[in-house]
């Protein structure tokens, strides 16, 4: 196979993640409007308080030892059943700490409910952490489909217990049980999938050259946790169990674009960056995944970020439009995450995650503590503090992180502030309009929403006078044409030779 047949191989299979994400991201939408509908703010409120510290579990679970398999396209298969029984040990041991620790985050929020909850939740952890090696099987196959295809049946499956489970009284309960059975279908799904039984004895002599890769994503995916999960956590302490569910859910709101597509996107970018030659070619990759990502993903950002409260109140309803500001702060701040993901995979292929490490950790362990005081003036000052440091993160990483690994980020740095300049611009237009309505005219939610969606498109069509936001936008509709495998037009040549150099 010709690295040209490995490219849009990878490239298509990219497209079906892609489309079964979306299809998962819609499912998820829907799943947080219709329980937003049945349960009350402090149901779901419940739930998030126990999972900012059960979660934590499949992070420290995995060991980020996946990340190995994807990344090496010849490994060893008594390497990965040795992988593959470090995982189950790690996933049993971490598991049972949270059952065992269950009195003490009831005791941290004052919820003495919270300790069944953070019971149950540890088994579904338990499930989930299983999952990661069979991800990494099915992705060094190109089996996208099925990765994808698992992603959209447990979250229908989940939808559909909690629902009836919410309709029949069950509360905050409804959502445990939504967990508990996503996470038994995912799993059942692809380890089917996978077809991966591991054969070989137990030698964890094979796998020490990978431990220090595993340590160092451990580490990233680790600070990261910490990093979104202490919002939560304070607005909880703080405030109670009604807010820290509006919280989430404007959280949950802005995460979709990034959760459902450029998280996953993880599986096909690793693999495929693995066969590229040499610091050139791989800057040039990432600039091409780069630019497509932000087109796709910041323009619903904006759409996030300029519905605001009207936006949450059709959604969800009245008794969740405080996350409205919420839910515009976090949008600002996707659209920096948006714009670094590509330094992750950066990171990965030169198997410098330790340095990506320090640069986040040199953030976080800064903010963190601050959380818990900005918890007490309310979550927007939460959610303010979060985007500030996923700004932070994207500037520090992208300037001295790329420098001590001996990469020039100009060529990611340029073109992502233009990115940020222009879908900021819409953003800010979009706001401006809604707030002028909202002061002068007594509309409703709808019509606001309409109004200020409309004066976005029109914006956004006086942008294409800007002849880089146009050329943009033409070479990311040739990616898609070529992504879809039809023949390129001669006058293509300009695109193709900007990213063959």
């Amino acid at each position: 196979m010709t690295v040209a047949d490995v490219r849009r191989r990878a490239m298509r299979g990219g497209v079906a993640l892609a489309i079964g994400q979306l299809l998962r991201g819609a499912i998820q939408l829907c799943s947080l409007v219709v329980l937003a509908r049945l349960l009350a703010p402090s149901d779901i409120g419940v739930v998030v308080m126990a999972t900012a510290f059960v979660g934590v579990a499949s992070v420290l679970s995995d060991f980020g030892l996946s990340m190995s398999i994807m990344r090496e396209q010849d490994l060893d298969r008594r390497i990965r059943d040795q992988i593959f029984y470090l995982n189950l040990a790690l996933a049993a041991i971490i598991a049972a700490c949270v059952w065992a620790l269950a009195p003490v985050i009831a005791a941290f929020y004052d919820q003495p409910s919270l300790e069944s909850v953070t019971h149950w939740l540890a088994l579904s952890t338990f499930m989930v952490s299983l999952a990661p090696q069979f991800r990494a099987e099915l992705a060094t196959q190109m089996n996208y489909r099925w990765l994808a295809s698992a992603d959209v049946l447990s979250q229908a499956v989940g939808l559909a217990v909690a629902v009836v489970a919410a309709s029949l009284g069950a509360h905050y309960w409804s959502v445990v049980y939504q967990q508990l059975s996503a996470a038994v279908c995912l799993l059942a799904v692809l380890s089917a999938a996978s077809r991966y039984l591991p054969r070989s004895k137990l030698n964890l002599r094979d796998v020490r050259g990978h431990l220090q890769l595993g340590a160092t994503t451990l580490a990233a995916q680790a600070t990261n946790y910490v990093a979104v999960n202490s919002g939560p956590a304070a607005v909880g302490r703080a405030l109670g169990a009604t807010a820290v569910g509006v919280y989430s859910r404007a959280f949950m709101l802005a995460s979709i674009p990034l959760v459902q597509l450029a998280s996953p996107l993880t599986r096909v970018a690793v693999p495929m960056l693995a066969r590229t030659r040499g610091d050139d070619d791989l800057v040039v990759a990432l600039g091409r995944i780069q630019q497509l990502l932000a087109y796709i993903l910041m323009p619903l950002l904006v759409l996030l970020g300029v519905g605001g409260a009207p936006l949450i109140e059709i959604l969800f309803g009245v008794a969740w439009t405080a996350g409205g500001g919420t839910l515009q702060i976090l949008a600002v701040g996707g659209l920096f995450q948006v714009a670094g993901y590509a330094f992750f995979w950066l990171f990965i292929q030169k198997n410098r995650l330790a340095t990506l490490w320090l640069c986040e950790l040199a953030i976080w362990v800064v903010l963190v503590p601050l959380f818990f005081v900005a918890g007490e003036r309310g979550q927007g000052a939460v959610a303010l503090l979060y985007s500030i440091g996923l700004v932070a993160n994207w500037l520090l990483v992208g300037t001295v992180g790329c420098r001590r690994i001996g990469i020039s980020s100009r060529d990611l740095m340029i073109p992502s502030v233009r990115r940020l300049f222009y879908f900021g611009l819409l953003m800010a237009i979009g706001t401006v309009a809604r707030e002028v309505l909202e002061c002068l005219m007594d509309f409703s939610g709808l019509a606001t929403l309409t109004f200020s969606y409309v004066a976005t498109g029109l914006a956004s069509l006086l942008l294409l006078a800007i002849p880089t936001f146009r050329l943009e936008v033409g070479e990311v509709y040739q990616v898609l044409r070529e992504v879809l495998g039809r023949p390129m037009d001669a006058g293509d040549g300009k695109s193709r030779r900007k990213y063959s150099r």
